[in-house]
This record gives C-alpha cells, sequence and structure tokens, in this order.
C-alpha cells in the first residue's frame, strides 16, 4: 500500500500522494472483536491523561494541551505536551526529548516538518 513515503524516509516524511485506501473485510473481522473492549481501553486512557495532566501541570514550563469544553472522555491517542525553552535554559524540543528520555519517559518529538514543508508539496508531486 503506497502512503505517500519513501522506503528508507521518516514516519511522517511524504514525497508523493498516497491514496485514501479502505480497511479489508478482514481486517475489519479482526476489529470487530476489539470493539468489546473499547469503552474499558478509552476510560484507561482517559484516566491515564488526566493524572500525566495534573503531574506535568504542576512543573513550571510544562503545559498539557487544553480539553475541550463539555467533554467527560478523551481517548488520546496521543499525550500532547507544550514545553517553554525559556524555562529549560533555551534547549530545543530535541534536546528536551531526550532529557525526558534519560529520566525514564518515553517520547517523541512531534513532526521534524510542518505538512506545508513536506516534499510532496514543496516540489509539487501530484
Amino acid at each position: 500500500m503506497n502512503c505517500g513515503r519513501l522506503p528508507d524516509s521518516l514516519w511522517y516524511e511524504h514525497h508523493v500522494l498516497g491514496g485514501n485506501f479502505r480497511m479489508t473485510e478482514f481486517q475489519a473481522a479482526i476489529m470487530l472483536g476489539q470493539l468489546d473492549r473499547l469503552d474499558e481501553d478509552t476510560e484507561t486512557r482517559n484516566q491515564n491523561g488526566l493524572f500525566l495532566n495534573d503531574g506535568f501541570s504542576q512543573i513550571p514550563g510544562l503545559t498539557p494541551t487544553a480539553r475541550g469544553f463539555g467533554e467527560t472522555n478523551q481517548a488520546y491517542h496521543l499525550y500532547i505536551l507544550k514545553f517553554d525553552p525559556k524555562v529549560f535554559g533555551q534547549i530545543d524540543k530535541f534536546q528536551f526529548g531526550k532529557a525526558m528520555e534519560a529520566e525514564g519517559t518515553p517520547m517523541s518529538t512531534g513532526y521534524y516538518v510542518p505538512l506545508y514543508k513536506q516534499p510532496l508539496f514543496t516540489e509539487q508531486n501530484f
């Protein structure tokens, strides 16, 4: 399946336009079995996210992203945290990520290049 990436490229590096492929019947059958635990898994993710929000919000320079208004549950597909480099001595997000990992908190530093600067768009590979 072509997802717009070259074989040895970064996970978020797009060079060509990909397709909008749908799952197969077999994939759907496998996933149907997962629906039975969806509510429990979503609640676990929600509670974990609330726990992280509480802890990180107490550290100067770290800000969990705000939740929406009126929502009662959030799946937290990704847990996003903002950091203020001025509070941490003018480090960049990559240095921050390495420091977090050194403290036992694995994390991703996010996208290396914004979508509009991807080769797909800058080279107009449509």
